[in-house]
């Protein structure tokens, strides 16, 4: 202590000499922090001050250390394990599991304007004391206007933490800091405090950054409104609004962001001046392709690849933007030579995509020196509109550092499109599986070594053109270049399963048998479905009364899905259960439906309204059925298992049946089961019956040609009408368009 006083008072008289002297004195015991407090020192007035704050620093790091190696000492711990202890203590403090620390009651008890510094060791417990000093903000700042200033230092120095991967290490804790910053913002709007371009900035960002992405864009829109002619926002600000828009993927919103932002930045520098801060730089066209700065392109049209473009396809954005695009790309980034290819070949695919193929390879030509991702698009644009041919010169006369495998493929699946009769450029599949052969042979003489995809596609084409023992024998001998891919698993799989010969089928699935019992199988969701819909439909849903499936096959297939069901998807449950009711097995299809329920994996609306047919239709099929009885175990299951949005499309159904009967008296039960609206109270009231139902009944009435029913329901329709304009004027105006086409058969009701 004496050591620090003795220092400290030669620091404040070397302070009336000057700046140069102190700092140095300083500079020597402490360098860090005098390169800390080098970014915030403003003159030799302050220097006492700096010289206190610096050594405080210094003293309170030492203070903290000592205390750490006390305790470690006292437990007889190591201080490196004390430091990660200490770490799982605070998170766990976090999570609400031990009570609150020193540090946090003084943040609580101090005005949250008067939180001066903002460090990896406070910044948990600043997060965690801000909402209850919103209270306090309401009271008191209303008479204290100064301290304006600190908060928004506050917002700009918890953003900076945040941005620091030092101070902020775990994504849980920097979206509480940005939490925070949007709670301060909103709090200085709502005190009538100044919002200026800096917090707009924060804000959006913050917003972005947290995935409210449309709340991001409202608060970038509102502060243009505000900032016109008054303040200008930077450009930074427009970019974060520019990435929201992106990420709710759409083509709409970005094009009106990316207007409105140039319009704005084009305002700044008429009125403001500034040249140079208004310029749209290449970040801000950067952000309509996210993720792809500095990654290799691939093709994103590709399902069998791994694309860089699986959130966002900028080519939605449509040509017309996207030349006006690059020309602004050109203009105001000139010097970014690969964001230029980037937006041309996105310019490529958008023309290939409406058909204009000749400005497509314009575009292309004007392009200069073609990059592989801009040959790739061009051969796969021209492949899938049948031009073979022009595909393969482009391919040809390109260099052959330029042809990469993903080029090759695309021309692969250009002549794999023209085997399907009635494309644009349909051959003989023979003659086009000879032709790929040769390419094949061209791509290993050009060095282009052939991954999944290729395979994929020579597999495909070998089952088009009907020759599956060729395929079968070509994927056996590249089965170990395939590797894990569970693409290539999946086309064989598919192509032996669904082929008309039953030796090919017995071969398909021989090869499940064998690839289960090494546990070679790829743990690949595509090949429960391959085999279910390819193999369950296929002999189940075939409607001639002569069929008969196999059903050794079928059972052998339900035996198969059953040891699959905990981890199948939605449209897998789906699919089983079309299986087991077109096979007749009403009572696993239920089985399944209710271990879809127990999964939360709601069934959608056609499964539901397909059960309901199938409970009604295998009551009727009994040699004693009546359709009371049927309708009642519908009904039963309808208001037991759907939830109340599939009801109405369920009771359709049901109503349908019964007017096919004639029995009226059953169809009014369901008309009255809950009219006039069906909803539990969290939730809105739908209208029961709904539009669908009413046109069902009334186009059946008509069909049936029971004039005093289809009378009977109108005026019903014509009283419920009413009702439901209160609560949903849509349903009732789709209402009222059903009732004005089916009252016209009644000359009295129109």
């Amino acid at each position: 202590m004496i050591a620090c006083t003795c220092i400290a008072r030669q620091a404040e008289q070397t302070t009336r000499q000057g700046q140069k002297g102190w700092w140095r004195l300083v500079e020597a015991v402490c360098p860090q922090q005098v390169l800390l407090a080098n970014q915030s020192a403003k003159g030799v007035k302050r220097g006492r001050l700096q010289v206190k704050a610096l050594w405080n620093v210094r003293r309170t790091s030492q203070q903290r250390q000592m205390a750490t190696n006390a305790t470690a000492l006292k437990d007889r711990r190591p201080t490196h394990l004390a430091g990660a202890e200490d770490a799982e203590e605070s998170t766990r403090r976090r999570r609400g599991e031990l009570g609150k620390t020193t540090e946090l009651q003084q943040l609580e008890e101090t005005p949250c304007w008067l939180w001066k510094q903002v460090s990896r060791s406070n910044l948990e417990a600043i997060v965690r004391a801000y909402p209850k000093q919103r209270t306090r903000l309401v009271g008191e700042l209303k008479q204290q206007h100064v301290h304006q200033r600190d908060l928004r230092r506050l917002h700009l120095r918890l953003r900076r933490a945040a941005e620091s991967r030092e101070q902020v290490a775990e994504i849980e804790e920097r979206r509480a800091v940005y939490e925070t910053i949007v709670r301060i913002i909103e709090d200085m709007r709502q005190l009538g405090m100044r919002v200026g371009a800096t917090e707009i900035e924060a804000l959006v960002q913050a917003l972005g950054l947290l995935g409210q992405h449309r709340r991001a864009i409202e608060a970038w829109q509102a502060g243009i409104a505000w900032a016109q002619g008054v303040q200008h926002l930077f450009r930074q600000t427009h970019r974060h609004a520019l990435a929201a828009a992106v990420a709710l993927k759409d083509a709409r919103v970005v094009r009106d962001v990316y207007d409105s932002a140039m319009r704005a930045m084009a305002v700044s520098r008429a009125q403001a001046g500034q040249e140079k801060q208004q310029r749209p730089g290449r970040d801000f066209f950067w952000a309509l392709f996210p993720g792809q700065t500095h990654v290799p392109r691939k093709p994103s049209n590709f399902a069998w690849t791994d694309s860089d473009d699986g959130v966002w396809e900028p080519a939605r954005l449509r040509a017309a933007f996207l030349a006006r695009l690059l020309s602004d790309v050109r203009a105001w980034a000139a010097d970014d030579r690969r964001l230029q290819q980037r937006t041309a070949q996105y310019l490529v695919r958008a023309l290939f995509s409406e058909g204009r193929r000749d400005e497509a390879l314009s575009v292309y030509a004007e392009a200069g020196a073609a990059t592989r991702e801009m040959v790739c698009e061009a051969v796969h644009g021209l492949g899938r509109q049948g031009q073979i041919e022009t595909a393969y010169n482009v391919l040809a006369g390109a260099a052959r550092e330029q042809r990469s495998i993903f080029a090759w493929n695309a021309y692969l699946d250009g002549l794999l499109g023209s085997m399907r009769w009635g494309s644009r450029a349909a051959q003989w599949p023979q003659a086009v599986l000879a032709r790929m052969a040769r390419v094949m042979t061209q791509m290993d003489a050009d060095g282009a070594t052939p991954d999944a995809a290729t395979h994929s596609i020579w597999l495909r084409a070998c089952f088009r053109a009907g020759r599956w023992q060729l395929a079968a024998r070509y994927f056996a001998q590249h089965s170990a270049a395939t590797g894990p891919s569970a693409a290539c698993w999946d086309v064989l799989l598919r192509g032996l399963l669904t082929a008309d010969s039953s030796a090919a089928q017995r071969a398909g699935w021989r090869l499940i048998d064998s690839l289960e019992r090494r546990g070679a199988l790829p743990t690949d969701r595509r090949l429960a479905d391959t085999v279910l819909q390819y193999v369950l439909l296929l002999v189940t849903a075939h409607a001639e009364p002569a069929f008969r499936p196999d059903w050794a096959l079928v059972d052998r297939a339900f035996a198969w899905a059953g040891g699959r069901l905990p981890r199948m998807r939605k449209h897998t449950y789906a699919v089983v259960i079309g299986g087991l009711v077109r096979g007749g097995r009403l009572g696993g299809a239920l089985e399944v439906h209710a271990a879809m329920c127990a999964r939360a994996l709601w069934p959608p609306l056609a499964v539901n309204c397909m059960l309901v047919r199938a409970i009604a239709a295998s009551e009727l099929l009994l040699p004693h059925g009546n359709l009371q009885r049927a309708i009642f175990y519908a009904s039963a299951f309808t208001e037991e298992k759907l939830p109340w949005q599939h009801r109405g499309a369920a009771y359709a159904a049901l109503l349908r049946l019964a007017m096919q009967h004639r029995a009226f008296d059953v169809v009014w039960n369901i008309v009255d089961r809950h009219y006039p609206a069906l909803g539990g109270a969290d939730s809105l009231p739908r209208p029961f019956p709904d539009a669908h139902m009413y046109s069902m009944a009334l186009n059946s009435a008509a069909l049936l040609g029971a004039h005093d029913q289809h009378r009977l329901l109108l005026a019903r329709m014509r009283c419920h009408i009413p009702l439901v304009e209160l609560y949903a004027p849509l349903a009732a105006r789709r209402m009222v368009h059903i009732y004005r086409r089916f009252a016209g058969q009644h000359h009295d009701l129109y």
